[in-house]
């Protein structure tokens, strides 16, 4: 139950003054809230009898505390927590939030598996096309013999196709060619998500006429956020309000300068909330950004996490940074050291590159929580969503 602070005037009154007082909020409710919420409903919220109300009162629903805050005019106050979860684009802030989903208690925002199936296939198919593109940008071809599967699977339209063993043999037949393999090794050069292998190596399952998605393939879906997401769930007992902003930088103000980020869209989302989670890939370093290709996506996330952390609205709100993908961070070190980018890191290995990482956000806000995982292991994710409870 919420605790709503109760309005001045039921303090102290009579159980008459406040029966007509009661009354007349309740004939004005039933003129003005359009049956958001009815009668008896908020005799309900008001525990049947405002003589029973001392300095607060309870409602259970959005929807009453609306009702109170915006048809009666009391005040709000919300003990429900609200987490707001921030980062630039495809560092994890979705598979953050699908993380909460599945572990939460009643969370009103979750899909049954099976809607997801249509949505893994479409990401296959998309993301197939995007690797088979890119690989002349890094001077790669496919063999001859699979020229023409490689051709039908780039003309497909995931949105309308139906899905068939065709498909099926022609991804399979694609995903073996060597070159293939090789420009997979190098998807951070070419932006192609390391769940595209993931779901590539469950191909046979995933075409099985009984396919129900897990909700570790769920973890690895892309799905692209754009403006707010508000969602809403109970987890470990704790009443949640989540809201998963965009993070591509078209969701942020376009200026000539390009890396400095236009918070002001964000900014709302601060009020009443009991931390900020900034997500970052941690590999993130050796990519360039989508938007900009100019502009690495590391620095463009310790730049973006420093413009945050720097707004007033957030001086006393905790803030935790997620370094996600952790592990992928071995093999992306052999592939692209961090020296190239950042000279003076003198390290080697994944740990060294973590504290390395770390030190560059905690110096642009010292307070700062960090958490390492990686968001489709469930255990690591179970970890890091209870590390976040845990703060609030």
């Amino acid at each position: 139950m919420r605790k709503l602070v109760g309005a001045s005037t039921l303090k102290g009154a009579s159980s008459e003054e406040l029966d007509n007082l009661v009354n007349s909020m309740m004939r004005e409710a039933d003129s003005n809230c359009d049956g958001r919420i009815s009668f008896d409903e908020f005799k309900v919220i008001l525990g049947n009898h405002p003589a029973a109300l001392d300095e607060y009162t309870t409602a259970t629903t959005f929807e009453e505390q609306d009702f109170l805050k915006n048809i009666l005019k009391i005040p709000v106050i919300s003990t429900r927590s609200k987490v707001v979860l921030l980062g630039p684009g495809d560092g994890g802030k979705s598979t953050l939030l699908k993380v909460f989903r599945q572990f939460s208690q009643n969370c009103n925002n979750e899909r049954p598996l099976i809607s997801y199936n249509n949505l893994i296939k479409e990401n296959l198919i998309e993301w197939m096309k995007l690797l088979l593109l890119s690989m002349k940008t890094i001077g790669l071809k496919v063999a001859t013999e699979i020229l023409e599967p490689a051709a039908r699977i780039s003309i497909l339209d995931s949105r309308t196709v139906h899905w068939s063993d065709g498909i099926y043999t022609d991804l399979k037949l694609v995903w073996r060619d060597e070159n293939v393999q090789l420009a997979m090794q190098r998807g951070n050069e070419i932006q192609i998500p390391y769940s595209l292998a993931y779901f590539m190596n469950n191909l046979e399952r995933i075409n099985h006429a009984d396919y129900l998605c897990t909700n570790e393939d769920v973890l690895r879906i892309k799905i692209k956020t754009t403006g707010l997401s508000d969602n809403l769930s109970r987890y470990d007992n704790k009443e949640m309000h989540i809201i998963d902003t965009g993070g591509q930088s078209n969701e942020r103000k376009s200026t000539e300068f390009l890396i400095l980020i236009n918070v002001l869209e964000w900014k709302y989302c601060y009020e009443g909330a009991s931390c900020v989670v900034f997500v970052v890939d941690v590999t993130c370093y050796s990519m360039k950004m989508y938007e900009h290709e100019e502009q690495n996506r590391m620095i463009d996330s310790i730049r973006l996490f420093g413009e945050t952390v720097r707004e007033k609205e957030l001086s006393n709100i905790p803030v935790i940074l997620v370094l996600n993908k952790v592990d992928k961070l071995d093999i992306t070190l052999q592939q692209y050291p961090l020296k190239q980018l950042f000279p003076d890191y003198i390290g080697t290995g994944a740990i060294s590159a973590i504290e390395y990482i770390s030190m560059l956000f905690l110096q642009e806000y010292p307070e700062t929580k960090i958490l390492v995982s990686t968001l489709t292991d469930p255990v690591l994710a179970k970890e890091t969503t209870n590390a976040i409870v845990s703060t609030i």
